[in-house]
């Protein structure tokens, strides 16, 4: 009976709290999968519970309703009180003979027992999911951090090693305008170049991406390219992209290699706009006014001219 208590409190009070917290934190975020030892795990689930538990204990102590619900505990009803009732499930679970000498007292202080650690459990699994939830919230708004450097160092040793690293490589993450900013990818294959709008990816349970879905998938016509090259001719590379019909386009990751993100606006977005946006978030208030770079002002006055 000592044993099953002693891995009853093991599993809910050390193992449980760690898987909780990043079940919870995933549903905001992805996270970066990790291959922890038992030690390790031991040693994350203390740090992520560490708050929760002393403000279970805050409620339990010191708040009159949360000390009593859920749960309650009938005192009129009780033989053995309080820390009583664990001196004698205590003393009965480890000894027979004890239990013996009074075997009701036992069960009536195992069911006491049991729903006071049952409330401060509720208790500390809703503060440890709300802990995961601020988490998760923080680190959806990442960009928010780097406004100060104080702040830019709490990100990166606070919440930047939990996230996937695929995360923050492949969408918005860093920026405060991520809404209206769309990831460009260009990939190269064994085959060819291809680019496109990132779809979506996906990753392995060892956290290894596995393939990388595009949207307006566009294909270099290489041969093509070529052969005006090497004809004597010029040709504009950008007149050799050719539509892919369908969306989106797989590849699977072992095909690629290499590729770069880009950071564009979504269609029908100004980029005055988005300037505006970013300013916006950032809390910056500021005018914004666009011009022409000077190649345009030339090509302007020449199409003029002619």
């Amino acid at each position: 009976m000592l044993a099953l208590i002693t891995s009853a409190a093991l599993v809910l009070y050390v193992l449980v709290p760690g898987p909780l917290f990043r079940f919870c934190y995933a549903y905001f975020i992805p996270l970066k999968e990790f291959q922890r030892t038992r030690a390790q795990e031991v040693e994350y689930a203390a740090r992520v519970g560490l708050l929760p538990l002393l403000l279970a204990l805050v409620l339990r102590f010191w708040v009159p309703w949360t000390s009593a619900h859920p749960f309650p505990v009938q005192r009129q009803d009780s033989v053995c009180r309080d820390t009583n009732d664990y001196r004698n499930v205590l003393g009965g679970a480890y000894s027979e003979k004890v239990f013996d000498e009074n075997p009701p007292c036992f069960w009536r202080a195992l069911n006491r027992v049991g729903r006071r650690q049952a409330r401060f459990l509720t208790w500390f699994y809703v503060l440890l999911m709300g802990e995961a939830a601020l988490f998760g919230w923080l680190s959806q708004n990442l960009w928010r951090f780097y406004s100060h450097d104080w702040l830019s160092r709490l990100a990166d040793n606070v919440l930047v090693p939990q996230i996937s690293e695929w995360y923050l490589l492949l969408t918005p993450a860093y920026f405060a305008g991520y809404r209206t900013l769309r990831p460009r990818l260009d990939l190269l294959t064994s085959e060819n170049f291809y680019r496109g709008t990132l779809g979506s990816y996906r990753a392995d349970s060892e956290g290894n991406l596995t393939a990388l879905m595009l949207r307006d998938a566009q294909r270099f016509d290489r041969r093509g390219y070529q052969q005006e090259k090497d004809a004597g001719r010029e040709p504009s590379s950008e007149s050799y992209w050719k539509d892919i019909p369908g969306a989106p386009l797989y590849f699977p990751y072992d095909k690629i290699m290499n590729f770069n993100v880009r950071w564009e606006p979504e269609l029908g977005i100004r980029p005055e706009e988005l300037v505006r946006e970013v300013l916006k978030r950032m809390g910056i208030k500021a005018a914004v006014t666009m011009s022409e770079s000077p190649a345009e002002r030339e090509s302007g006055d020449a199409a003029r001219h002619d």
